[in-house]
């Protein structure tokens, strides 16, 4: 079996899993922690499912912590 290397993206989809499924701090969390390790966070701007949490105070945090508001 071929490895294709680690998969950063996949904890984001995990995170906002936990934030649909209304778990929102672990969900904020996770996004929060990967975007430290592997600085995916270009999702935050684009992703439509994510947009909807736009008026979340843990998303403000996000986008000011990354100079993306």
């Amino acid at each position: 079996m071929i490895d294709a290397g680690p998969a950063p993206e996949r904890d984001n989809f995990i995170g906002m899993t936990f934030i649909y499924l209304g778990d929102k701090q672990k969900g904020w969390d996770l996004l929060s922690k990967n975007m430290e390790m592997n600085g995916c966070y270009l999702f935050l701007k684009c992703d439509p499912f994510i947009l909807k949490y736009k008026n979340d105070p843990q998303y403000q945090r996000l986008l000011a912590k990354y100079n993306l508001n």
